[in-house]
């Protein structure tokens, strides 16, 4: 069956930013961990920042698509041996180091349903299409590399 992707990944993205900052607003006595140490959160979202720039160079290097259009090379390098899904994984640590810089645990809830949509409605259809393109090859990378981390 071939499934469709109804938007794009950074669309989630950018509404679970929102969604975190409304969420500080709203609620802005749910603070969860005390000033400095809610400033880690920069720490997190350099790692997620760093992780997207990575992913992107080697999709720029290798003239890899980063939409879902067809893929001509399989990127198995650099951060794509540490996680299939760096870019995910990059957009994930930047809304969860927001959510720490802004001290405000009602709005992991935006991490976590990025997480949710990502895991269940993204990944799964770029494996398959990832399968369709390089089968057993892709197989054999899978086996060696977590989703995640």
């Amino acid at each position: 069956m071939e499934r469709k992707i109804i938007s794009i990944p950074p669309n989630y993205f950018y509404l679970t930013i929102v969604f975190i900052v409304i969420c500080r607003f709203l609620f802005p006595s749910y603070k969860f961990i005390q000033a400095p140490y809610n400033y880690l959160g920069f720490i997190i979202i350099f790692l997620g920042c760093l992780t997207e720039i990575w992913a992107w160079l080697l999709f720029k290097k290798y003239k890899t698509p980063e939409d879902f259009s067809e893929s001509v090379k399989l990127v198995t390098e650099g951060i794509f041996k540490i996680t299939r899904n760096p870019m995910y994984l990059g957009m994930l640590l930047m809304t969860i180091g927001l959510s720490f810089v802004l001290n405000n645990y009602v709005s992991f809830i935006g991490s976590v349903f990025l997480f949710l949509i990502v895991h269940f409605m993204f990944i799964p259809f770029e494996e398959e299409k990832n399968y369709k393109t390089f089968g057993q090859q892709y197989l054999d990378y899978k086996s060696k590399v977590r989703k995640w981390l």
